[in-house]
């Protein structure tokens, strides 16, 4: 086996083999479910070969791999005989008391569990786009916008995004349990051309009577999440009262009927109006800060990526970004320029370091930075050991969040977050706005990396 060193090294740290109830993984890390936490050797742990950090979630241990998890995992559960599992976008909860935090935590993995399947599909949307306009007249000029080529590029593009609410039906279906067949029907109906004719033309339209609030729900994201989770709960009434003589009738009818009458009368306008609020609340601080809000988002991301309190801020960034085409406050940071911050204090650490191991871990890290686009392993593994290189990722990211506000950097295609991630400032409306947001992220790196090599020195954990 490849990981055989690295997982016989978790192993023994762990408790063995006895000692793991369940084992599950992410984009970065491996999820153990123990039997027994106290025969958990954490110093020892993080000295694994392989073993970039350690954190612990609500009983969970997590043990911080990077990129290569996803094939370290598929030995590790053949090792150990654990069942395997998918991999998973959110802590692996156990039950939790009914408080703010765990409510606020749960609407987050919510979001985590709908969206993520769909960033692919989000970035190839992206790459569409960045061709069309690339080869189109405001770049290359190789094709018109009238060719078939062109259409063929733009249609895909804009099929995805108009059709989203159908993709995140499946996905919200899949989380909140509901059936999702039935799901994707009441987003059809959301999308269906004559019902779309109705929105355009303004008139006054009811269902079953109620007077519904005309809203054009492509490209939305909140308003299917809000439904499927309402349905989930119809579901289980209809099931449980419905004689199973005519379920099979009675269930997809009425579910349909009660879904699109709550849908369009209430929670969609009132999902919409709360998407809407938050994209206010964001665009108005940024309007009002400018490159204030940007220099301290700057300031913040790497810490925010290892904690996770700025997820809400990138989902309410995306959701302007899908209703918009644009954002200029927190997603250039976000999405792409703090990777750069990451990859200068990674750089640094590789040039300062003595020992072979921590330059093999450097290089590994900056690997996962620059290629794969994944952060946390610098993170658990550099930053959070040498504080100093978190504090130079802060100032270096701060110094690019100011000068992306003052550039007025804007996010326009839904790319990839590693180093050709820069393609996300490409835009047919804004040309310079590319060039602009190199010399962001070139300042990101350079800066960064300049601070980190001056002020760091080995320290222990």
């Amino acid at each position: 086996m490849k990981y055989e060193n690295t997982i016989n090294g978790i192993l023994e740290k762990v408790g063995g083999k006895e000692n793991i109830k369940d084992a599950y993984h992410c984009m970065t890390r491996l999820r153990l479910l123990l039997k027994d936490n106290s025969r958990v050797q954490s110093d020892a742990l993080k000295k694994v070969d392989g073993v970039l950090g350690t954190a612990v979630n609500n009983g969970e241990l997590q043990i911080i791999i990077g990129p290569a998890v996803n094939s370290m995992y598929k030995e590790f559960v053949e090792f150990t005989g654990v069942e395997s599992h998918e991999a998973i976008d959110e802590n692996l909860d156990t039950k939790k008391s009914f408080t703010i935090k765990s409510v606020f935590d749960s609407v987050l993995s919510a979001f985590s569990a709908c969206i993520t399947p769909i960033i692919p599909l989000l970035i190839a949307n992206g790459m569409f786009n960045l061709v069309a306009i690339l080869l189109g007249p405001t770049f290359l000029n190789v094709i018109s916008t009238e060719s078939n080529l062109y259409s063929n590029f733009t249609f895909a593009a804009n099929a995805i995004l108009y059709f989203l609410p159908l993709l995140l039906a499946y996905t919200a279906s899949k989380h909140f349990k509901t059936n999702t067949i039935i799901t994707m029907a009441v987003a059809a109906f959301l999308l269906y051309p004559s019902y779309l004719s109705v929105v355009s033309a303004g008139e006054g339209y009811t269902f079953l009577g109620l007077p519904v609030k005309l809203i054009d729900y492509n490209s939305s994201i909140l308003p299917l999440m809000l439904i499927t989770w309402v349905e989930s709960y119809v579901e289980k009434l209809l099931d449980k009262y419905i004689p199973d003589a005519v379920k099979v009738v009675c269930i997809p009818t009425l579910e349909i009927l009660i879904m699109l009458a709550l849908g369009l009368v209430v929670l969609g306008p009132v999902a919409t109006y709360f998407g809407n609020f938050l994209n206010s609340i964001l665009q108005g601080i940024y309007a009002v800060a400018g490159p204030v809000e940007t220099a301290l988002v700057g300031a913040v991301a790497i810490l925010g990526v290892a904690l996770g309190f700025l997820r809400p801020i990138y989902f309410t960034g995306l959701m302007a970004f899908l209703s918009t085409g644009v954002d200029y406050s927190v997603l250039p940071m976000l999405a792409v320029i703090c990777n750069f911050t990451a990859m200068g204090a990674t750089a640094a650490y590789i040039v300062k370091s003595k020992s072979g191991n921590d330059r093999q871990l450097g290089i590994t890290c900056l690997i996962s930075n620059a290629l794969g686009g994944v952060s946390e392993p610098s993170i658990y593994g550099i930053f959070m050991p040498n504080r100093v290189l978190l504090a130079t990722t802060a100032i270096g990211g701060a110094i690019a969040g100011l000068l992306q506000g003052i550039l007025k950097v804007g996010y326009f295609q839904r790319g990839t977050s590693n180093i050709f991630g820069v393609l996300s400032f490409v835009s047919s409306e804004n040309p310079s706005n590319f060039t602009n947001a190199l010399i962001v992220c070139a300042v990101a790196f350079i800066a960064t990396f300049t601070l980190s090599f001056i002020f760091y020195k080995k320290e222990e954990a």
